[in-house]
């Protein structure tokens, strides 16, 4: 009989890796993290609809939240059912029921909010950070680590004394950003590992022509804390102060969301 290492395994290569998926080291992770819950021998056959009340009874204890017990219950479904439809290694599937999950972020900005949003910036270089975000979808660290081309390898390795960051390069004369997986020599890279290239659109290629013209190799070499301060100063101008869901993430589901 085989036992959940074995199917968790399994699944990955049968089943996620051939679909490409892009959070395969998420998911191998969230692997990792059933097997220490249940237990890397245990038989496929003893996960049966008592076992799943008794995992599910020790995840809420254990602190988890209703969203993440979820992602941990998706992965083991999945393992379950090939095993009973592929595999054939059980007979029938376990009861796996969702629990409720409240949403805390809005999903995505409209037009009108991303307008005022950058209009109830005070500070230009914060305004023109927002406008990129909305031009780009990046990620804080993604932008605060962008250079215009080419990369300096020193420039990334100064900054790496504190932590690691994304690397963004910007070819203004090509109109293009590329988000670099990983730079040789340093630990900085994207989230995923992952090398994109994007197209400028015309206000973030305005604004990076700006520094290109004068000279300055990273426009956006702020601080958090810089970031954070200025985030709460639009909040409050918009009156959003006790709004949950407006935060700089938003603008990436945002433009994920547009491009959809």
């Amino acid at each position: 009989m085989m036992n959940l290492r074995e199917a968790i395994r399994k699944t990955m290569i049968e089943y996620y890796q051939p679909r490409g998926s892009r959070n395969l080291k998420q998911l191998s992770s969230l692997g990792n993290i059933l097997e220490k819950h249940i237990g890397s021998s245990t038989e496929l056959s003893s996960i049966d609809d008592a076992y799943i009340d008794k995992l599910m009874t020790k995840l809420l204890k254990a602190k988890n939240s209703n969203a993440t017990i979820n992602r941990k219950l998706s992965l083991l479904s999945k393992v379950l059912g090939l095993a009973v439809f592929r595999w054939k290694e059980l007979d029938k599937m376990p009861i796996i029921e969702r629990l409720p999950e409240t949403p805390s972020r809005i999903a995505c900005f409209s037009q009108q909010e991303e307008q005022d949003i950058i209009m109830a910036c005070e500070d230009t270089v914060f305004q023109e950070f927002i406008t990129i975000l909305f031009g780009t979808g990046f990620r804080n660290s993604e932008l605060t680590g962008l250079q215009l081309a080419p990369v300096d390898v020193d420039i990334i390795r100064s900054r790496e004394r504190k932590r690691a960051y994304g690397v963004a390069e910007a070819d203004v004369k090509a109109g293009t950003i590329t988000v670099w997986g990983s730079v040789s020599g340093t630990r900085s890279g994207s989230k995923t590992g992952n090398t994109r290239t994007i197209p400028m659109t015309i206000p973030v290629q305005t604004i990076l022509s700006k520094y290109y013209k004068l000279g300055v190799k990273t426009p956006f070499d702020i601080s958090d804390y810089y970031i954070n301060r200025q985030w709460l100063l639009v909040r409050n101008k918009l009156g959003r102060s006790n709004d949950s869901g407006f935060i700089p993430y938003t603008i990436r589901h945002t433009v994920a969301t547009r491009l959809w």
